[in-house]
Formats: structure tokens, C-alpha cells, sequence
């Protein structure tokens, strides 16, 4: 049983976005949904209210992949209430060929008509291939072969390499997968989320950029300042590395009609578009000044 080799890329990211027709056939109208994802000892849940048989959860976990074995599946099953509506199997064979993508996509729950004994699933077990601690319960509609968990992960499989369109009125579940190295699970982004007219102390207006940067393992936060503040850290990195700055070009300043809407809204893309260029660059964080200003919460005050 050899083990994964994916040195480069030791962490995988997987966010499990929405479900729907999320219903069993105990209750039509469940209050809450809840996704448990298992791989190797490891346990991690998400809930949501459930709301026409929809639910989002918008949730991201991360797992070391290190020393596991090609074998190893990661699993989520799903229920609505205390009641069990099925289970996707993630092998890491297959998803160890997605290095470096991001791959998002409707799937469908397995094993829909018979009850994934979560209880089992969840105790711990040392060595061994994590496939075969996954119990299901039998069906008299299901063959031998079909009621083996293995038989789910083949037909996962083949409906990846073959990209079968998911079964519509099945319960089903958008999920978004991605293999990370540690680099870039500290990587940054970010966007403007709002602007905000405010007035200095000489009682002259100006405008209030509102970020929200993203970090690679999944942690956002908040922060805001003027265009002259924003100005300045971009003066800051250049003066640390001008080569990262060089051929790109901070938006300029203009005295007149800056208060205007339409470029208040030119200049929130430009100022999008020029700090996510700067995170783009690996010696960006090697600048701890600009790293922090980044990561401050609160209004400065530089004029």
C-alpha cells in the first residue's frame, strides 16, 4: 500500500458549498442539514437550516494528506435531522490527479436507500485502509457487489472520467475541491465589498474603500482606508521591492469629479486589480509592513 506523493501540494482543501433535494422519506419538511466529513481519525461537521429542501453551507476544512496512503477515501454523508440521506466518497487516487486545479461540481449522494451507520464511521481505527470502515446497511433491491462501499467509489469514479450529469431529483451536494501546499494556504486576496463618503476635520469629503481579503485556507477579514492610505502602503512595498511593482501602475490621482460615482466605481477596480497583482508575487510577503497594513481592522487616519 503505497503512500501519497504530493510533497508540493500536502493539503487538501475541500468546501462544501449547498445542497438540494435534501428530503428523506421519514419527514418531507426537515428543520436542519448537516454535512460530516471523515478521513482516517478525523471528524468535521457543517449544519444549516433547511429551507424548500435547500441548504448552504459555504464551509471549507483542510486536511494534511501527508503519509496517508493512495487508497484512503475522505467521506461525506449527509442528513437531514438525525435521519442519513447518503454519502460521497472522495478517493484520494482519483483526486491526487487534480493537483492544482480547482475543480467544482454537483454530485450525487450515494447509497440514498439504505442507512450509512454513522457510529461506525466515526470510531477511530488505527492502520488499515479507511474504505473498509464504512458499514452499510443491506437492501434486498441491491446485489452483493452494490452494497459494497468500494462498488460507490467505482461508480464515483466513472462518473467523473465520464462526466455524467447528476441524477436532478436526487439529493445532491455542490462541492469544490483543491490541493494546496502551505505557501499558498497563506496566500491573500481581496476585493472592494464597499465604499463609504466620509468628511476630515477641514470638512472636506472623501471616499472610504472597504475590503475583504481572503486568505488560502479559507479565514476572511475586513478592513478599510482612503485612497491616500492605500497609496502609501503601495509606495511601501515598492520602496522594499520595486522589482514587484515595476511595470504596474498605482491609479493616479485626480482632484476633480473624484467624489463622482462612476469613478468612485473605476477606481475600486483598479485598486482590486493592482493590490491582487502585488499578492500575486511571492516577495509581496516577505514585507511584513505591507503583510500587516493588509491585516489591519480598523479606519487609519493618514491624510
Amino acid at each position: 500500500m503505497s503512500s501519497l506523493q504530493l510533497h508540493r501540494n500536502p493539503y487538501l482543501l475541500l468546501t462544501i458549498m449547498e445542497g438540494s433535494f435534501l428530503r428523506s422519506e421519514k419527514s418531507q419538511s426537515g428543520k436542519n442539514a448537516t454535512c460530516v466529513v471523515l478521513f482516517g481519525d478525523t471528524k468535521r461537521k457543517a449544519s444549516s437550516p433547511l429551507r424548500l429542501d435547500a441548504a448552504t453551507w459555504n464551509t471549507t476544512f483542510i486536511f494534511n494528506i501527508l503519509g496517508h496512503s493512495e487508497n484512503d477515501v475522505l467521506y461525506i454523508y449527509t442528513q437531514v435531522d438525525d435521519t442519513q440521506l447518503g454519502y460521497i466518497p472522495f478517493p484520494l487516487s482519483e483526486l491526487a490527479t487534480m493537483r492544482g486545479d480547482i475543480i467544482s461540481q454537483w454530485l450525487t449522494l450515494q447509497n440514498t436507500s439504505r442507512r450509512v451507520s454513522a457510529a461506525t464511521v466515526a470510531q477511530p481505527v488505527v492502520g488499515g485502509s479507511f474504505v473498509n470502515r464504512l458499514v452499510v446497511g443491506s437492501s434486498s433491491e441491491s446485489t452483493e457487489e452494490e452494497s459494497r462501499p468500494e462498488h460507490h467509489i467505482k461508480m464515483f469514479i466513472k462518473s467523473r472520467l465520464e462526466g455524467s450529469n447528476v441524477d436532478q431529483d436526487s439529493a445532491k451536494l455542490f462541492v469544490k475541491w483543491q490541493y494546496m501546499d502551505e505557501t499558498a494556504l497563506q496566500r491573500l486576496s481581496l476585493r472592494v465589498v464597499d465604499t463609504e463618503t466620509k468628511v476630515d476635520v477641514k470638512e472636506k469629503p472623501y471616499t472610504v474603500y472597504k475590503f475583504l481579503v481572503s486568505r488560502g485556507d479559507g479565514l476572511e477579514w475586513s478592513f478599510q482606508d482612503r485612497f491616500s492610505g492605500l497609496r502609501d502602503a503601495a509606495k511601501m512595498l515598492e520602496r522594499r521591492h520595486p522589482h514587484v511593482v515595476k511595470g504596474h501602475k498605482f491609479p493616479s490621482r485626480q482632484w476633480k469629479g473624484n467624489m463622482e460615482a462612476q469613478f468612485i466605481s473605476k477606481r475600486r477596480l483598479r485598486l482590486e486589480e493592482f493590490f491582487n497583482t502585488m499578492l500575486r508575487h511571492t516577495d509581496t510577503y516577505s514585507c511584513a509592513e505591507f503583510i500587516e497594513y493588509l491585516q489591519a481592522k480598523e479606519l487609519r487616519t493618514s491624510i
